[in-house]
């Protein structure tokens, strides 16, 4: 919200995209924690590198040494890869700042992107790699380079060569797992004095399966003085709600359990047009609200949310064609879009 209020020069605007892109990898990054401690596999969507290498190069720009130069060279025709966009960020970020501690005296760190069919024979450092279309990912530092002896164990854990309390030796062999849950493979060249390449390879997607979804048109999302309930026992999303919606035109009612929600909605029957719902409170949680509204508003639009993967379980068995279900943490973009999809597809 401060971005669209206040960021109206160049360098302000930059300001809070950082800021903005930082807090939304920051919660994505919590949700791939609660994901590894699950053991499940990550969320496969499709991706466009090219975006998340500006992610990378604004961090490089705000927070390496200046004597650090960076460049990076990617083409307009790369192909879209299949993966989780925290994980290839980490890969990234990891590689990156593997490069600036291997120049502590300055020097060039270059990302390059390119498309590449790999075809037999395949690399000897990469036996489980398969032919087929790969983006390839090159990160190239002018640093201190490593020998023989270093470069077969820099993907063993808790290996590093730096000094202690400095590095936990798990970054290489995060990047070599990450990798390997996507179905790619990673290569490395390197030279004492002279420098290092390490090189990933992601599969490219199948450019013949349909995207996952079509992008958000935020000029279609405002309302047009609907009433929505907002039901969640934590103030702060309340009121990020509340300013979200009443921003785009939509009136709002809120409640702190299900149970403060079914006396508004009665109170307002004809009036609550959609029902947003915390799926996780005390005393009265979002599936009882559900199954309350649903005895009274059959067919009454709602939004469940909740952070975690057991509660869309619940959604998903309710069957209901009029619920969606949307993860938090979630942005404003997400939200609300959800809302003017329910709203748009409500039948008279």
């Amino acid at each position: 919200m401060l971005f669209r209020s206040l960021a109206t020069h160049g360098k302000d605007r930059s300001i809070f995209q950082l800021l903005h892109d930082s807090a939304h990898r920051g919660a994505h990054i919590v949700q791939q924690l609660l994901l590894f401690g699950r053991g499940g596999d990550a969320h496969l969507e499709s991706i466009a590198l090219d975006r998340l290498v500006q992610e990378i190069a604004n961090i490089i720009r705000e927070t390496f040494p200046r004597h650090i130069t960076y460049q990076q060279e990617l083409p307009t025709d790369l192909w879209p890869i299949r993966g989780d966009a925290t994980q290839i960020h980490q890969i990234l970020l990891n590689l990156c700042i593997n490069a600036r501690d291997a120049m502590p005296n300055g020097g060039r760190l270059r990302i390059i992107a390119d498309n590449h069919t790999v075809t037999a024979p395949l690399p000897d450092s990469a036996p489980d790699a398969t032919p087929g279309p790969y983006v390839r990912l090159h990160v190239t530092d002018t640093g201190c380079g490593m020998p023989p002896d270093v470069l077969t164990r820099i993907f063993d854990p808790f290996f590093t060569t730096k000094p202690l309390g400095q590095g936990t030796g798990l970054g290489l062999a995060t990047v070599r797992e990450i990798v390997k849950k996507h179905g790619g493979f990673l290569t490395v060249e390197s030279q004492v004095g002279t420098g290092s390449t390490f090189t990933v390879y992601l599969p490219a997607r199948d450019l013949t399966e349909p995207q996952s979804s079509a992008p958000i048109d935020t000029t279609k999302l405002s309302g047009n003085g609907e009433t929505i309930l907002i039901v969640d026992d934590e103030t702060s999303v309340q009121q990020m709600l509340q300013l979200a919606l009443e921003g785009l035109n939509y009136r709002t009612l809120v409640a702190n359990d299900g149970a403060e929600a079914l006396a508004l909605h009665t109170q307002n029957p004809d009036t609550v047009r959609l029902v947003i719902a915390d799926m996780v409170m005390p005393n009265f949680p979002g599936q009882n609200t559900i199954r309350c509204l649903r005895q009274v508003a059959p067919r009454l639009p709602i939004i469940a949310i909740s952070g975690l993967e057991s509660e869309k379980a619940k959604v998903d068995a309710l069957a209901d064609p009029h619920i969606q279900f949307v993860f938090k943490p979630f942005s404003l973009e997400q939200i609300t879009s959800a809302v003017r999809r329910q709203l748009d597809s409500r039948q008279p």
